[in-house]
């Protein structure tokens, strides 16, 4: 599979960001669709998924009254991460713990 069709899956496949949409955090898809139920986040996890965003190219906090009102996940730097060696293995492994912090208690 060529690296543009690789990327296009790849970028079907994880949600694109965590947003805040009238005060409840939700996954959203690359069209800015929800793709996801509700989730409740604590200060403590908001924090955890934060670094962990920050460690992935093209992640980035986005922040509004000095708050946090999404994490997106990647932007044009997927394309490039992608063809790093290993990187794939450390993005999705980020976007399963991510999902993990997400779904616990």
């Amino acid at each position: 599979m060529s690296s543009s069709k690789r990327f296009l899956a790849l970028r079907e496949t994880f949600p694109y960001a965590i947003k805040m949409i009238d005060g409840k955090w939700y996954l959203i898809d690359r069209g800015y669709e929800i793709i996801s139920k509700e989730f409740d986040i604590s200060s403590a996890k908001l924090i955890q998924i934060s670094k962990i965003a920050e460690k992935l190219d093209g992640g980035y906090i986005e922040q509004k009254n000095d708050k946090i009102s999404g994490i997106w996940f990647y932007n044009d730097g997927l394309r490039k991460a992608i063809s790093k060696k290993g990187y794939l293995d450390f993005f999705s492994e980020s976007l399963r713990t991510i999902k993990s912090i997400l779904e616990s208690k």
